[in-house]
């Protein structure tokens, strides 16, 4: 590691949370397509939702990019191929994220002059979440955690807006919110339900003291291109690692099924 010299874009705080995300969920797709009798391959990959979800509550643009929908259609499609069917949820999370920027501008207005405001949001979220989860993968459930990604931001730009405190409550309710959905939905034992709660809180803290812009050390050669290329292309790399996890889980069941087709 060097200090920051590079005439080249320098390795963002933004780079390096979305590399850790890609990092943990190909470990989720793992445990979903190729090891599928191992939960706590599930356990570790759920923990990168979080990101995901803060960084677009974060980001201050307002725009839908046009590859979220596409990206997000064809996973749909990958999905319906790997079960046979139509499977729930329907909807691919892309579009969650899609309806989350096209809402937070209005969340952001109601909380602007009243920041306990942010709390009727995230409980009109949880509200909705028997509606939208079953539909839509996440639903309102990962909006939580966009909350959180835009209370750190009006924090950030104006305390009297959203105070400390206040930011630590919306995270742990997100946390104990999706901590809690999660460990029921996939039906997790005690000891994983607690890793996972025990990965959620250290990915919050980790999020609480997000600053966007250059990491202090700036990482060398492959290092910085592969953070790079995470950073710029990291839904890219979302949409291949399931196809690819997909395709290979796939023909594994298939050599799987031939071999006991044999052995009868």
């Amino acid at each position: 590691m060097r200090p920051e010299t590079s005439s080249l874009r320098p390795v963002t705080t933004i780079d390096a949370w979305k590399a850790l995300a890609l990092l943990l969920i190909l470990i989720d797709h793992l445990g979903h397509y190729i090891f599928t009798d191992m939960p706590i391959f599930r356990v570790i990959g759920r923990v990168a939702l979080p990101v995901f979800f803060f960084l677009v509550g974060y980001a201050r643009t307002l725009k839908v990019p046009l590859r979220w929908l596409v990206i997000g259609a064809v996973l749909t499609g990958v999905d319906f191929l790997w079960t046979g069917r139509a499977s729930m949820p329907l909807i691919n999370i892309l579009f969650s994220f899609a309806a989350l920027r096209l809402a937070l501008p209005a969340m952001e207005r109601l909380c602007l002059t009243q920041g306990w405001r942010i709390f009727l949001v995230m409980a009109a979220c949880i509200a909705l979440m028997p509606l939208t989860n079953p539909f839509i993968e996440y639903g309102t459930e990962g909006w939580l955690f966009g909350l959180f990604g835009l209370a750190l931001r009006l924090h950030s730009e104006d305390k009297r807006v959203i105070s400390r405190l206040q930011l630590a409550l919306v995270a742990v309710v997100a946390g104990a919110v999706f901590t809690g959905v999660e460990a029921y939905d996939y039906n997790f034992s005690p000891l994983h339900g607690g890793l996972l709660a025990g990965g959620v809180v250290l990915i919050l803290m980790g999020l609480m003291k997000f600053k966007p812009g250059p990491l202090q050390r700036q990482p060398d050669g492959a290092l910085a291109a592969l953070l790079h290329f995470c950073g710029r292309y990291n839904l890219e790399i979302y949409a291949a690692q399931i196809i690819l996890l997909a395709a290979l889980g796939g023909a594994l069941s298939g050599l799987n099924m031939i071999e006991i087709k044999a052995n009868d």
